[in-house]
């Protein structure tokens, strides 16, 4: 790799013998993935119409402003904002994460500097207000999109649920802003989990869509080839309203139908680590409809052991490239500093072994995907940690640590592009938990309506 941005100190060799030691345990040599013929999947009801559309935000301005002076969600307002009447999101108040451009808004994503206003919106951005959305708010996100919590430039992000808590990252600004009730919907990106994690943490719903269904161009680029546009919203006809506003007409096909239960993999080899309080909650989601869900064990051996290493090493390598003018000087948070710099040091052969990789776990969840609908994991092994907090006590008597676990199941689906959602599925001590459901490529309409059916489950 070319066009080293700093010389790396100890936290940046430290960070590139992690990824080295994790990159010389993948398998070889690489299997390559097979679409997976089409399945008919199980008919479900179609989504309502958007519960929230012509609500705009859900509390007063003023309001909102005082109790986002405590939760740090927020960059910029808007609330008079007007936009079309009559197009399919008419009213409905939108939070931009602030890596998009916004016409005149600054870009900062989420750094100290103040570029220049933005000359044009994003192209998501853009289709969003065709729609008639209005964007009342900018988004707080950790710098540059690298991290899962904690902005050093900017004041804490703080949990609405329980604001000792973080918010997750990096859309953390626009889970809040949900969750608080401030938005009824936020654009957000992810490349390892930035939509799915806070969405999770903050109790709200978030939706990754396969890779390249919505435009990335004017958002500002961490890795190209894992980086997803998503929303944040509090329910997923939201979602699904949002999406389609800004997909390409006919993006979100619902697949022929059959009439039997929908077959929902659960994979035990996976799923292992998480706190056994996060995975009974999930399964007990899961098992609110036992007319029309049947869960079945799976085992994915290579998605549970290799899918975070791929993509944060792939993540490393590219974001070398992506981000290195706003590299300039040591000012950036030293976490996304060091990943930055240690990816700019990975050779060629290391970085296509990461490629290589994420088609192996390409292949392999589409072969899961022949035998069931879709699979199930936690979207995050606990519930938000409080902050600075790093080591997590759990309910078996074991410790994880976070960061380190935070995208353990998130990052399969950008590795791979497949579409992923995390949506509420009740409590643990009084804290969110997040189920993620994960499907096969363009099968982003009908996962949301599962989704929704799950949604509207007893808890």
């Amino acid at each position: 790799m070319t066009g080293r941005p700093l010389p790396p100190d100890e936290t940046a060799r430290a960070e590139l013998d992690a990824l080295r030691t994790g990159l010389a345990r993948l398998p070889s040599p690489a299997l390559r993935a097979t679409p997976a013929p089409a399945v008919p999947r199980p008919a479900l009801p179609a989504l309502p119409g958007i519960p929230s559309a012509s609500a705009g935000p859900a509390v007063d301005p003023a309001r909102a402003e005082r109790l986002d002076a405590r939760l740090g969600a927020l960059t910029w307002t808007d609330w008079d904002a007007v936009a079309d009447p009559k197009g399919p999101l008419a009213g409905l108040a939108v939070g931009v994460k602030e890596n998009f451009d916004v016409l005149g808004r600054p870009t900062r994503a989420g750094r100290a500097a103040v570029p220049p206003p933005a000359d044009r919106d994003a192209v998501a951005v853009a289709r969003l207000r065709a729609a008639g959305a209005r964007l009342v708010a900018g988004c707080a996100m950790t710098e540059l999109a690298v991290c899962l919590d904690g902005n050093p430039h900017r004041p804490e992000t703080r949990n609405p649920v329980d604001d000792t808590r973080i918010a997750g990252g990096s859309s953390s600004g626009s889970a809040v802003a949900v969750a608080a009730g401030f938005v009824a919907a936020a654009l957000g990106s992810d490349t390892g989990g930035s939509v799915r994690i806070p969405a999770a943490l903050c109790g709200v719903v978030g939706f990754k869509p396969t890779y390249d269904l919505l435009p990335t161009d004017g958002c500002v680029p961490l890795s190209p080839s894992l980086d997803h546009v998503g929303v944040i919203t509090p329910d997923t006809a939201t979602a699904l309203a949002a999406v389609l506003a800004m997909a390409a007409p006919g993006a979100c096909p619902v697949p022929a139908p059959v009439p039997r239960k929908v077959r929902v993999g659960w994979p035990v080899d996976w799923t292992a680590p998480a706190d056994p309080a996060v995975n009974a909650a999930c399964r007990a989601a899961l098992s609110a409809l036992p007319d029309s869900i049947e869960v079945v064990p799976l085992e994915l051996p290579l998605t549970t052991s290799t899918s975070v290493i791929a993509n944060v090493a792939v993540l490393a390598a590219e974001s070398a490239a992506a981000l290195r003018p706003p590299l300039t000087d040591r000012s950036t948070d030293p976490r996304a500093l060091a990943l930055v710099s240690a990816g700019a040091y990975l050779t060629d052969g290391e970085v296509r072994a990461a490629h290589r990789q994420r088609l192996r776990i390409a292949a392999e969840l589409h072969t899961a995907l022949r035998s069931v609908d879709v699979i199930a994991t936690p979207t995050v092994a606990v519930t938000a940690p409080r902050i600075g907090t790093a080591a997590i006590p759990l309910s078996d008597g074991r410790t994880l640590y976070w960061p380190d676990i935070g995208d353990h199941f998130t990052a399969a689906a950008n590795s791979t592009g497949f579409p992923a959602v995390s949506l509420p599925a009740g409590q643990v001590d009084g804290l969110p938990v997040g189920l993620q459901l994960i499907a096969g490529p363009y099968e982003d309409g009908w996962l949301l309506r599962l989704a929704a059916l799950l949604e509207g489950a007893p808890q």
